[in-house]
């Protein structure tokens, strides 16, 4: 054990003697060298003792500035990838079969426009009235005239027609009392003019003629006081106004609107029944908002909307002109066509004659009752004129 403890302590002694020398060395070694200007040994400094014994040596200046950094140069763009294609659909699984579904019905072609149906009317016979029998109607109208009372006197009221008569060398232009059927005045046209339909609008009367565009127009109180127009037609058929325009006829399916200051067309209709054209309409009417119209040699009114020339109704006269015949004597002239219409617009009265009538008809119209399709179509059959069949 001692010598032990002797050899330690023998060892722990050269470990301080080695301590001690390497120590002055270090010493001796610092000396030689320049103190650091930042350190020195002076009172007022506050650096602590171990400081000023070893002063860090300075860095080795380098001669050479650090080379910046190389520039890395822009990788080039990579290329693009292409989609990588949809994946395909697996196919499902086959279903359990199962019975097929009915098949559709097809679809229904759309529903057709709708037509109204024009509505059928008769007539009843309220009053005859004489009419001259050597009158050829083509032309007819209703007014009351009523004379300027004198001072302290009344007004006297009187009802006439005016009334445009037909055919080559007796064509004239009238004013009948309504009444008794006489002619109270008239003018004749010249031989060459065949008289046809007339209506009177803004104080003047307006009279066509046949086969030509020739318009008699007068002053109503004195008929010398005349002038001659044209009108664009070719041929002068039916007369009658809307308060505004003459509208006027040409024995086809078409309507003329012509304005009164020009005597230029306005605009035209074509008269339909449903989509059968309905031509031959000679005397007109305006009557509370509609156009009544003979068709020739027919026992038909067709009553038609001046907006659209669609036939709104048919005033059927069937047995009237048998009725005149039969009362007819033997020295008369055998009465020809229905036409001629009139309307009392003050008593809502409707009054129709024919050529070479002796009578004058005030008539009242009615609907027809339960008439059959059968009816109806007989009806049509004989108010609307073949389009093919001369006149």
């Amino acid at each position: 054990m001692r010598q032990i403890l002797a050899t330690l302590l023998v060892g722990l002694l050269l470990f301080l003697a080695h301590g001690v020398e390497s120590h002055k060395a270090h010493h001796k070694k610092l000396k030689s060298k320049k103190p650091s200007p930042s350190i020195k040994n002076s009172k007022n400094s506050s650096l602590s003792t171990r400081a000023r014994r070893s002063p860090p040596p300075p860095r080795p200046k380098r001669k050479f500035k650090r080379s910046p950094p190389p520039r890395r140069r822009p990788s080039p763009p990579s290329p693009r990838r292409k989609r990588p294609p949809p994946p395909r659909r697996r196919s499902p699984p086959p279903r359990a079969s199962r019975s097929p579904p009915p098949p559709r019905s097809p679809r229904s072609p759309p529903p057709a426009p709708l037509v109204l149906e024009p509505t059928f009317y008769s007539y009843d016979v309220i009053q005859e009235l004489p009419h001259n029998t050597s009158s050829f109607t083509q032309g007819l109208q209703y007014e009351e005239i009523c004379n300027e009372p004198s001072v302290g006197g009344t007004t006297k009221c009187r009802d006439i027609f005016w009334e445009s008569t037909g055919l080559y060398g007796r064509s004239a232009v009238k004013e009948v009392e309504l009444s008794t059927g006489k002619t109270i005045r008239m003018r004749n046209l010249p031989d060459s003019d065949f008289g046809e339909g007339l209506t009177k609008l803004n104080d003047v009367l307006y009279q066509l003629t046949w086969k030509s565009g020739k318009t008699w127009t007068y002053h109503p109180d004195n008929f010398n006081n005349y002038k001659i127009t044209k009108t664009p037609l070719n041929d002068g058929w039916g007369a009658t106004h809307d308060g505004t325009n003459l509208i006027v006829g040409d024995s086809t399916d078409t309507l003329y609107f012509i304005d009164p200051s020009t005597m230029k067309t306005v605009r035209t209709i074509k008269v339909q029944d449903g989509n059968r054209t309905v031509k031959w309409l000679n005397e007109l009417e305006y009557i509370k908002g509609t156009i009544y119209a003979n068709v020739f040699t027919t026992p038909c009114i067709a009553q038609i909307d001046p907006n659209s020339g669609k036939v709104t109704g048919w005033l059927y006269m069937d047995g009237l002109r048998q009725q005149v015949i039969d009362g007819t004597d033997s020295d008369d002239p055998v009465p020809d066509a229905l036409n001629g219409i009139a309307w009392d617009e003050k008593r809502k009265k409707l009054y129709v004659t024919g050529k070479f009538w002796p009578t004058m008809f005030h008539v009242r119209q009615k609907v027809m009752s339960g008439v059959s399709d059968e009816m109806k179509q007989k009806i049509r059959e004989e108010c609307i004129i073949d389009p093919m069949r001369p006149l």
